[in-house]
């Protein structure tokens, strides 16, 4: 392919893959519950993805790993990239994870294609605004789907709208998570 100016160019599709419906679905979820700071459902998801193990997943929900990764996560949601976490306390964190419950975490072959598009992504956002937040910048694809999926949606869209008290008999919609999510969605439609 070659620029106006006549100057070679190379497209890279590495960095495409196709995902079957259920992972698909799954990984919406997760973005909900990363969007929706809902970190509670982080390790079923984390097992859904298959970045743990399944002889691991008690071990995931103990003490500890939900609080490694919900300090991540928050971190990494507020903006400012990699940059905005503390690399080596994670490093420091994961290392006793591993020392007391052995190796916890894999990462899938797939992500690897999702890892190198977002942190691609992440550096071109990250390069105009240092506080750009690619978790955030899903927000308008998942409000989208969260609203307008309904058959396969319905257990993401009530993590998003009651959080952690989705199952509660006395739960209560959470204003500012439904005004996230239509903005997510107004966000979407302008698009």
């Amino acid at each position: 392919l070659r620029t106006r100016d006549g100057k070679l160019c190379i497209l890279d599709f590495g960095m495409v893959t196709r995902l079957d419906k259920n992972l698909r679905q799954t990984l919406i979820e997760h973005m909900a519950h990363l969007t929706s700071a809902d970190y509670g459902e982080i390790p079923r998801d984390l097992l859904l993805l298959g970045f743990v193990p399944e002889e691991k997943a008690k071990d995931v929900v103990e003490e500890g790993v939900v609080d490694l990764l919900a300090d991540v996560y928050s971190s990494w949601t507020s903006g400012g990239g990699v940059r905005s976490i503390n690399v080596n306390d994670v490093i420091a964190r994961l290392q006793d994870l591993t020392a007391k419950k052995g190796n916890l975490f894999r990462i899938p072959p797939y992500f690897a294609y999702i890892a190198k598009s977002f942190s691609v992504l992440e550096g071109i956002g990250l390069s105009n605004n240092p506080k750009y937040s690619i978790i955030k910048e899903c927000l308008p694809y998942v409000s989208k789907r969260l609203l307008t999926d309904h058959e396969t949606m319905g257990p993401a869209l009530s993590s998003f709208v009651f959080g952690p008290d989705k199952s509660s008999p006395d739960r209560v919609v959470d204003y500012k998570r439904v005004k996230q999510l239509v903005e997510g969605f107004s966000d979407y439609t302008t698009s």
